[in-house]
């Protein structure tokens, strides 16, 4: 788990109990961000992940 996962859950309740301020409005798209190029990321290595092992590429 990325410390931006942890503060999206802080935001998630802060959220619950009332409306966000502007910065924390801010720090939420900041954290969305970071978790989709998360994501992103460990999509890549895993398709890569695939494709080496389909074409028994070894040294990758």
């Amino acid at each position: 788990m990325l410390p931006v996962h942890l503060r999206l859950a802080e935001i998630f309740h802060i959220n619950m109990a009332g409306p966000l301020t502007l910065e924390e409005a801010k720090e939420l798209q900041y954290c969305l961000r970071e978790n989709a190029r998360y994501c992103w990321d460990c999509l890549m290595i895993q398709n890569q992940s695939v494709l080496a092992g389909a074409t028994h590429d070894h040294e990758w």
